[in-house]
């Protein structure tokens, strides 16, 4: 069983609901997920409930990232769970598992991420850079509204 394991957490100075939806809803995703400059866009297709699919294609100037997915668990306002596996990733590997937690705060939201089952401390490390750089692009997207 992979073990490697990450968190990463801010505080989101938006109510929770709002937060929540950024998460849930394609069009509010579509605005902050893709972790890169913003020369990236991302196309996202998203069933929010348990069982539901989603895939995220990241399409930047030179590149394509698309990672798929299954929601695992959903208590609005509260948690996401779902699976994490690149498109292009051999069939054998085993996704891995990203857990959002949202909690109420004096300043906001703070959302906790947690993306656990990595193989390798060299892909852990990179997922983390992204996640940073995801969370720092949904801080933005509400301090600018």
């Amino acid at each position: 069983m992979n073990e490697l394991t990450f968190e990463a957490s801010r505080v989101i100075r938006a109510p929770i609901e709002r937060v929540f939806l950024a998460w849930t809803e394609e069009s509010m995703l579509e605005k902050w997920f893709p972790p890169q400059d913003p020369d990236w866009s991302c196309k996202i297709e998203s069933n929010p409930a348990v069982g539901g699919k989603y895939r995220f294609e990241m399409i930047g100037p030179e590149d394509r990232f698309v990672v798929v997915g299954e929601y695992t668990e959903i208590v609005p306002n509260q948690k996401l769970v779902f699976s994490w596996k690149w498109e292009s990733a051999p069939e054998e590997d085993e996704p891995t598992n990203v857990e959002v937690v949202f909690a109420n705060h004096p300043n906001g939201t703070e959302v906790t991420l947690t993306h656990s089952g990595f193989a390798l401390a060299d892909d852990a490390g990179q997922h983390e850079d992204g996640w940073g750089k995801v969370l720092n692009r949904l801080e933005t997207l509400f301090s600018n509204m």
